[in-house]
């Protein structure tokens, strides 16, 4: 019996298994759903595998539609575009990371589904209860520097294909604030805090480049020995970077010398760096002073930020982000 999984399931599917499911097998030319939804054995083997219940499975009748703690239906009628599916196992189909994500729409706000466009074209992936280590330092090797799932090219490739099944006109609108690389979950907060326009409670500024390969130059040479650096959020044309800091009390020395030496050898080549902690991210308050010395770097002048609208849309865009 063939099973489709779909919506949050597959989202959790992607954040247990990674890019090595995508890779390994060949996207299927398959383009319907199964007529019946799984049987309670199927159910309770993918719970097994981590995926949480509702289990959210694809049907291709309404009249097969059935919603109860254990299963969700999704009926989709119609065809799907090529390469929708992907084979993971005997009769075990997922969406693709693609159509995952529209699918997602429907269940997240704005903020919400900007934050998993993000995570599918970055480099991290979030927890999984049950699945992800609770431990620090295994889940660091367990959720970062992962292999993207998608970017945003095959995004708007995916969503040009699916004329009559999405709004294309919404969804346009929703990907013109994604960028690849995120390689945080901070990062990608940070990003939207700073890039997303005013009527969504952001602070309008361009796009940055995230994680930007930065080769040192001679005079950064003498302070470091890494052929390379990574900067989190980087301007280019301005040659300004906004680096995330994470608590100290959670780094090693190691990595607070590291920090510092990358922080020098930035500064030798001419690069202003403005870093950011939690603190500053939770706090309202700080953050609008991130975003003023960010401008001020940026030769831009901010909008007033007093009024009544703007207020509004920065409590909510932060309360869904945190």
């Amino acid at each position: 019996m063939e099973t489709v999984i779909g919506y949050k399931s597959a989202v959790e599917y992607w954040r247990i298994h990674g890019k090595t499911q995508v890779d390994r097998q060949n996207r299927q030319r398959k383009s319907m759903s199964p007529a019946r939804p799984p049987d309670a054995a199927i159910t309770r083997q993918l719970n097994a595998q981590g995926l949480s219940y509702p289990i959210h499975v694809l049907v291709s009748t309404p009249a097969a539609q059935r919603r109860s703690q254990k299963v969700q239906t999704h009926a989709y009628a119609q065809p799907l575009p090529e390469g929708s599916l992907i084979e993971v196992g005997d009769g075990l189909f997922v969406c693709s990371p693609e159509l995952t994500f529209f699918q997602m729409a429907s269940e997240l706000s704005f903020a919400e589904l900007l934050e998993l466009g993000l995570e599918l074209c970055g480099t991290y992936i979030l927890p999984v209860k049950g699945v992800h280590s609770e431990d620090p330092e295994v889940a660091k090797k367990q959720l970062y520097n992962r292999t993207q799932l998608t970017n945003k090219e095959r995004l708007a490739a995916y969503l040009a294909r699916t004329e009559g099944l999405f709004g294309q006109r919404r969804f346009l609108r929703v990907l013109q604030y994604i960028v690849d690389n995120s390689a945080s979950p901070r990062e990608t907060q940070l990003f939207l805090l700073l890039t997303l326009p005013y009527k969504y409670g952001g602070y309008g500024f361009s796009q940055p480049e995230l994680n930007a390969k930065i080769t040192p130059t001679k005079a950064a040479k003498e302070t470091s020995s890494k052929k390379f650096f990574r900067c989190d959020l980087f301007w280019p044309e301005f040659n300004v970077a906004v680096e995330y800091e994470s608590d100290l009390i959670h780094l090693t020395p190691l990595q607070i010398a590291f920090d510092s030496m990358k922080r020098n050898s930035l500064n030798a080549m001419g690069i202003t760096v403005i870093s950011v902690t939690n603190k500053q991210i939770y706090s309202a308050v700080e953050f609008d002073r991130v975003a003023k010395q960010l401008a001020a770097n940026l030769n831009r002048r901010l909008r007033s930020n007093e009024s009544d609208g703007f207020i509004k849309a920065r409590r909510e865009l932060r309360s869904m982000l945190q």
